[in-house]
């Protein structure tokens, strides 16, 4: 059954097989499970992953995986690479744990994570836009860490609302908008000092400079009205972690 040249390929056999007919579920559940199937000395275990895509020695961990595996499969081709992704991030991060205990510079895999981390990110703002991706990315979560797919629902369900204000006011809109061009001109004025190239970074400097006085200014006037003034602060509170 097993004709692998790597664990990692072993590991892809053991679940195609799981998944592909309903009886050979059973067939690993009995080869596991039972007196006469233990007798076989199948090395199923040694391949298993959990729905974390961790080793696992547990069938129960493993049929979840499968499980989630399942609703993957018939899912758009975006949550297939959102998972990916995940997958991706979460193998840099062991990663890096491995080199630590072995004292060995994890520079590399941090930028490697960072950077997946960061499309992670930008994927997730078009999934949230879009209520059946959203809906069926956060049934995944559900089934593979019920308490981070209640996190994500309260953090979607704060993003609805912080859009229903944003896109009801115009003024806080702006605001809104500007606050990012802010912080755009001060990643890259740090990112050009960093760089030593600091006239570039003098010059980002000034438009930080120049967006962070806009913002006192549209400040002041949404602080004169009460309405305004309470919508941004409940905007704040609800984008608090």
């Amino acid at each position: 059954m097993f004709t692998g040249k790597t664990d990692e390929e072993n590991r892809q056999i053991l679940e195609n097989y799981h998944k592909s007919d309903p009886r050979h579920a059973r067939m690993i559940q009995w080869a596991m499970a039972t007196p006469a199937g233990r007798e076989m000395n199948l090395p199923l275990r040694n391949y298993m992953r959990d729905s974390q895509g961790q080793p696992t020695t547990s069938l129960d961990a493993f049929d979840e995986r499968m499980k989630i595996d399942k609703e993957l499969d018939q899912a758009p081709p975006t949550l297939k690479s959102f998972n990916e992704l995940h997958n991706r991030a979460a193998n840099y991060q062991r990663g890096i744990e491995e080199l630590q205990m072995r004292g060995q510079s994890t520079a590399a895999r941090e930028t490697q994570l960072e950077t997946t981390l960061r499309r992670i990110a930008s994927q997730w703002q078009q999934i949230e836009k879009s209520e059946p991706l959203r809906n069926k990315w956060l049934d995944i979560e559900k089934m593979r860490n019920p308490q981070q797919a209640k996190v994500l629902q309260r953090d979607v369900e704060a993003g609805l609302r912080v859009e229903g204000i944003i896109n009801t006011e115009p003024l806080l809109a702006r605001f809104d908008n500007l606050h990012r061009i802010t912080e755009e001109h001060e990643r890259k004025k740090i990112k050009a000092a960093r760089a030593g190239r600091h006239s570039a970074a003098l010059r980002w400097s000034r438009y930080e400079t120049s967006a962070r006085s806009r913002l006192r200014l549209m400040q002041t006037r949404i602080n004169r009205d009460n309405r305004l003034k309470e919508k941004w602060e409940e905007v704040e509170k609800l984008r608090r972690p």
